[in-house]
């Protein structure tokens, strides 16, 4: 929330093009998006809350076969019907462990991008900064179309998608099909790697005066994301397709703002993959001559709302409210009621733990979590992490431990409670009204249930299927599909023991058609099934995503990302 617009304390400077495309359009005020990547992309491409097609619970990693559910119609297909030729660039985190998952098999016609959750921004390596971890080997990660790419390494990844981004706007020739195009950025995210040319372009003087490195490196990151943004908009105009252009802009989630990711939520408490407003709580505008503005839209708006409001009544059975025309009479200058009284963050569940604090562990299996925004401002959070107010790093000091507000024991407490807060007077959450206000948190609590309740069980699977994924990655280098699409042998059909061995020693694969564990235990009404294949705290992930602190008992057990696999050296073909 602090790394762009007017109110930035240190960053109101970096991105120009998208801040007077935000000016001359209609800016949310309130938009809320997903603690994490996977279930934020699910959300924005399906317009359903997370936790109704089991996408709520954590993020998506290179080796894990799983994805976003078959049954559900995407963006793309939506487009489709209504004449759109759709193109995909950017970070995809939806799944890939089967062609059928990919873009070019959901509906798009074109994609160019990778398929994980990040990449070295230069060598397009997947998840580079914990690929070895582990035993986990490092594979490129770069595709155009169903194709690896291996003529771009040394190529800055988001100049490499704008290039993919132009090209398909200047192929884009007939009037009579539109153009649907979904430009997921690569910036900013781990690892913080600006391209050089930043340092000597027009903000070199501003970013040189940024007395913390990783945040002049995160500086300079938007500053690119903003330099590619307004080349996407100049081709548009040179093409003659901007006064039809519709051009949305949003985040997919909070930024990671100790110095590993030098971003900032301030003054929001919390942080991305968390349910503070820090972790969930975005800018995002939407600009067309269509539409009309300047303005600002107040009313609560959900990452499911896109959806809707972009493609109308062709969108069916969806979670989120077409705001087409709201947004239209704010930036006619008319009043304008929320259609939105509720917004559900997330509603997750979580296995307990043998040594579990959680009182909902005292007599189950598992425990709820999650956030509900309810009557435009009462925010429930459920069985959480107490964050803090993260502040912005004034120094060039890269100790995660030695700043102000930064240490394990200043902000890190593995208990997990309730809060309840009035956002309108209390935007921070720094007010919890739970000991103050028990009828209010006891009709919130019931309410939070009744949403619970709605709930799919979690197509989350933390299973590494290294045994066959390697098989296929060693062969090719590149990460990619490893299954046939009809593929039916049992360790396709539910989520793997993940105690279960899962490999042998070399990693170069086994026999594909035998079976390395047992399937989960099968449902026996919804609290039997959530307990035994739901998932405990993804402590693994968040630890190697640097949103818990190292020194951190729940980050004890993880192994350091500090030496890369030598496969990280390997040329591709």
């Amino acid at each position: 929330m602090n790394d762009i617009g007017p109110n930035s304390t240190d960053l109101s400077w970096a991105t120009p093009r998208l801040e007077a495309l935000a000016r001359g359009g209609v800016r949310l005020t309130r938009y809320y998006t997903m603690h994490l990547c996977t279930p934020a992309r699910a959300a924005l491409l399906t317009g359903k809350y997370p936790m109704h097609i089991g996408m709520q619970h954590s993020m998506l990693s290179g080796n894990e076969p799983w994805g976003l559910p078959l049954n559900n119609t995407i963006a793309p297909q939506y487009a489709a019907a209504l004449g759109y030729r759709s193109v995909a660039i950017g970070k995809w985190h939806l799944g890939h462990f089967k062609r059928e998952y990919t873009p070019l098999a959901r509906g798009f016609d074109e994609y160019f991008g990778y398929y994980t959750g990040f990449t070295d921004h230069y060598r397009h390596v997947s998840e580079i900064t914990f690929c070895a971890i582990d035993g986990a080997g490092c594979w490129f990660d770069l595709r155009d179309g169903d194709k690896p790419v291996v003529d771009r390494e040394g190529d800055y990844t988001m100049y490499a998608m704008r290039d993919k981004a132009r090209a398909a706007i200047e192929a884009h020739e007939d009037p009579r099909v539109p153009l649907f195009l979904y430009f997921a950025c690569a910036t900013v995210h781990m690892p913080v790697q600006p391209p050089s040319d930043v340092f000597s372009g027009p903000q070199a003087a501003r970013l040189a005066r940024i007395p913390n490195a990783r945040r002049r490196a995160f500086a300079a990151a938007t500053v690119a994301t903003d330099d590619v943004a307004g080349d996407i908009v100049d081709a548009l105009v040179s093409r003659d397709l901007w006064e039809n252009t519709i051009f949305v802009c949003a985040s997919d989630n909070g930024a990671q703002p100790q110095t590993v990711g030098a971003g900032s939520n301030y003054p929001f408490r919390g942080m991305k993959g968390f349910y503070f407003e820090g972790g969930v709580r975005t800018h995002a505008f939407v600009h067309s001559r269509l539409l009309g503005g300047p303005a600002t839209y107040d009313g609560l708006f959900s990452v499911v709302d896109w959806l809707p409001t972009l493609f109308g009544t062709v969108v069916e059975r969806a979670d989120g409210v077409d705001q087409w025309a709201n947004l239209a009479a704010a930036a006619r200058g008319a009043p304008v009621e929320s259609p939105r009284t509720e917004v559900v963050i997330n509603v997750d569940v979580v296995a307990c733990d043998p040594n579990s604090t959680v009182p909902d562990c005292d007599d189950g299996d598992y425990y709820a979590t999650g956030a509900i925004v309810f009557n435009q401002t009462l925010k429930l959070l459920r069985n959480v992490f107490y964050l803090p107010v993260w502040p912005v790093p004034l120094t060039d000091d890269l100790d995660n431990d030695t700043l102000p507000g930064w240490s394990t024991d200043d902000w890190y407490n593995p208990v997990v409670t309730d809060f309840v807060f009035d956002l309108a007077d209390d935007p921070t959450e720094s007010l919890d009204l739970k000991t103050t206000r028990p009828d209010l948190y006891e009709s919130l609590s019931a309410r939070f249930d009744a949403v619970l309740a709605t709930a799919v069980p979690p197509a989350y699977c933390s299973y590494a299927d290294d045994l066959r994924a390697r098989k296929v990655f060693n062969a090719t280098k590149f990460l990619g599909p490893w299954l046939a699409d009809k593929a039916t042998d049992r360790e396709t059909k539910a989520c793997i023991d993940r105690d279960a061995p899962s490999d042998d020693e070399d990693g170069s694969g086994g026999n594909e058609d035998e079976a390395s564990a047992e399937p989960a235990v099968a449902s026996k009404g919804r609290a039997t099934y959530y307990a035994s294949v739901s998932n405990p705290f993804p402590n693994a992930v968040y630890c190697r995503y640097g949103l818990l602190p190292s020194a951190s008992s729940a980050c004890a057990d993880q192994h350091s990302s500090a030496s890369l696999s030598p496969r990280l050296l390997q040329k591709h073909p």
